[in-house]
């Protein structure tokens, strides 16, 4: 993506920068909050919280501001022992096809 002055656009620009982001993690987290099997891994957490983490993480991977100051992804979900069989109602993960 090359802007009017001939420069290279960050992705976190060609989308729209924090509007963009912001709007889709409230449509994804609504739906995860709302979710039978997912609401219970966020039990007593602050939705506004972890959406405007989630923005600001993407944002920066996208070539925004670096403003995300939590963990790791890694770090942040290892106490929620995330399964494939979570994943798959949603179509997040589809597993390698075997060779």
């Amino acid at each position: 993506m090359v802007n009017v002055c001939g420069m290279r656009e960050s992705i976190f620009v060609a989308l729209g920068g924090y509007l963009t982001i912001e709007k889709v993690h409230k449509i994804f987290y609504d739906k995860v909050f709302s979710h039978e099997w997912l609401k219970q891994y966020f039990v007593n957490q602050d939705q506004q919280l972890i959406e405007k983490q989630q923005t600001h993480f993407m944002a920066e991977k996208m070539g925004g501001p670096k403003n995300y100051v939590g963990k790791l992804p890694r770090q942040t979900h290892i106490h929620m022992y995330i399964t494939e069989e979570l994943f798959n109602p949603l179509g997040f993960y589809s597993p390698p096809l075997a060779a």
